[in-house]
């Protein structure tokens, strides 16, 4: 936060609200929460309603993946895990965790939400992804990723076999990675939650591969100017010993 300061924050997948939220101390000028659950959002807009002396405070009650369509959103017996994830593909990490019901909800991507709901979405350079599956929120977020430094997210760090049902669903570390990397965001750490099978990954904006990344692109825009300029003094010495040549025959 000193390197790269919030300057707004997003927290997805927020959950019951937290007073003691790791962010909570930093003073930002800008806050939303969005969670998929009806009954959350409306106990974070109490939330919000408390702390508005603070700033921009605001709670959004949505369900975000990769694009805007309908998806299947499943009700668990633990309620911080429901979400995009059926209850048979957590049982690795929640041997017990059951499904209590299944609701189509519609979906939105970030970058369609933000656009419509957060007209200060440029300034949000933070995001905090705090449920499964990240991935997929990072997908429909690719102009939301232009103004971010850093991002935060949920994924699951256990071994899985090739078979097992969560490969695929964008819910691990390597999927978050892999996806994230080329876009020019470096992991710098992973701490683990109470249950050892998940952590949460901190990424932020390689601003040196950045920098080098541009220093390359300008150095090869100055070779094809000068390639550029070199041309057209040779098309100039041409010309002036063409006009030398006519001047003599006359």
């Amino acid at each position: 936060h000193m390197l790269l300061p919030a300057q707004g924050l997003l927290h997805i997948g927020a959950g019951l609200p937290s007073p003691g939220a790791w962010y909570q101390q930093w003073g930002l000028p800008t806050i939303d929460w969005i969670d998929a659950s009806e009954q959350r959002h409306h106990l974070l807009a109490k939330h919000a309603l408390h702390q508005a002396g603070e700033g921009h405070r605001q709670s959004h009650h949505a369900l975000l993946g990769a694009d805007c369509a309908q998806a299947q959103y499943y009700v668990l017996s633990n309620p911080q895990e429901s979400g995009l994830i059926d209850a048979a593909a957590l049982t690795a990490l929640w041997p017990n965790i059951t499904t209590s019901s299944a609701v189509v909800l519609q979906q939105s991507s970030l970058d369609t939400f933000a656009a419509q709901k957060l007209p200060h979405h440029t300034k949000v350079n933070w995001l905090y992804i705090d449920c499964l599956p990240a991935l997929r929120i990072v997908q429909g977020a690719n102009k939301q990723l232009q103004h971010t430094d850093v991002i935060v997210a949920r994924t699951v760090v256990a071994p899985l076999a090739a078979t097992h049902p969560l490969n695929g669903q964008g819910a691990t570390l390597d999927e978050l990675s892999a996806h994230l990397q080329p876009l020019g965001f470096r992991q710098l750490t992973a701490y683990e939650e109470r249950n050892p099978a998940l952590a949460t990954a901190i990424y932020v904006r390689d601003y040196v591969q950045a920098l080098h990344t541009t220093r390359a692109e300008l150095q090869t825009q100055l070779q094809q100017v000068q390639a550029a300029h070199a041309e057209l003094l040779q098309k100039q010495e041409l010309l002036a010993q063409s006009h030398k040549a006519l001047e003599a025959d006359l």
